[in-house]
C-alpha cells in the first residue's frame, strides 16, 4: 500500500541524510 511505500521512502531519506552527513555506512545498515 501507499503507507508501506511512504515508510520505505522515509527510511531511504534518513539513510541519504546520514550519507550526506558522512555519518552512515551502508555496510552497517541492517534495515
Amino acid at each position: 500500500g501507499s503507507k508501506r511505500d511512504r515508510d520505505k521512502l522515509l527510511e531511504l531519506a534518513k539513510d541519504l541524510e546520514k550519507l550526506a552527513a558522512g555519518d552512515g555506512n551502508p555496510d552497517q545498515n541492517t534495515g
